[in-house]
């Protein structure tokens, strides 16, 4: 343990639980400012880097019979930036893998979209980009396998080709994506018509999805082939950047416990011998 006599530390159990929750903040508690704002820096400076560095899908929890992510073991270890992927887990299971989630009505009122529009007959190669926002309502109508419809539902923007305004109406069954998944992109598709309501053909893009429903939550396969192949090798330097925070973090909260090593030169000196002087 450390050496009462050299350092007056704060009780060392709480320093040591702050230090695990919030790097530096057990240094903190103790007035061991220098340390404090080091470990604070180069801990949460390296974690959220790696966050950034992966699209801020590198920190997740997911354990079942095809995938175990054991990097968060290390992750897991720098606190409360890491602890919402254990809730995220949770939801996506109860949510996502057992369909518990209740079917709602959805309004599309001011949804930012993006993707391409294709008339009647035009190939998957071709059509108009666009980019602007919805109006409308997504109406559920099938409580068994989630149907739905679309209610008074446009899009106002433009095409990105050329910035010319654009606007469209939208109308039947779409194709959108869960409101919950490990993609902040959620994917909408649905069919266009003309002022006669005949249809004249489509759009497929995607929404955003709210940051709560995909922030942390464990990455399926599709997700991980998707990551691998957009940022490459760059996911994988991503995810050892988390992984060495939740190491140092590891010795932050072990000098929080135990106090500042002492080495050699470092005794206190002897007290004088009475009888000697």
């Amino acid at each position: 343990m450390y050496d009462k006599s050299r350092l007056k530390l704060k009780n060392p159990w709480i320093a040591a639980v702050l230090a695990f929750l919030v790097p530096g903040a057990g240094h903190f508690y103790q007035r061991r400012m220098f340390k404090a704002g080091i470990y604070s820096v180069c801990i949460l400076g390296t974690f959220f880097g790696g966050m950034a560095l992966g699209d801020w899908q590198t920190c997740y929890y997911r354990k079942d019979a095809k995938h175990t992510h054991y990097g968060y073991i290390s992750q897991f270890m720098v606190g409360i930036p890491a602890l919402p992927a254990l809730v995220q887990a949770k939801r996506y299971r109860e949510n996502v893998v057992l369909d518990a989630i209740p079917l709602q009505n959805e309004s599309l009122s001011g949804i930012e979209f993006e993707g391409i529009y294709r008339s009647q007959g035009q190939a998957m190669t071709e059509g108009v980009p666009i980019r602007g926002s919805l109006n409308g309502q997504v109406a559920r109508v099938d409580t068994e396998s989630f149907g739905a419809e679309l209610h008074n539902a446009e899009f106002i923007g433009i095409r990105t080709d050329n910035g010319e305004e654009f606007g469209l109406t939208l109308e039947g069954p779409p194709q959108i994506g869960h409101p919950i998944s490990p993609s902040p992109d959620r994917m909408f598709s649905c069919q266009v018509v003309n002022k006669e309501g005949l249809p004249v053909g489509y759009v497929d893009g995607s929404i955003p999805r709210n940051f709560w429903n995909w922030y942390q939550m464990p990455l399926q396969e599709s997700n991980l082939e998707h990551l691998h192949g957009t940022l490459g090798k760059r996911f994988d330097l991503a995810l050892v950047f988390t992984w060495i925070a939740g190491l140092l973090n590891v010795l932050a909260i072990w000098d929080a416990l135990e106090g500042p090593a002492y080495g050699i030169g470092d005794e206190p000196e002897p007290e004088p011998d009475s009888e000697k002087d």
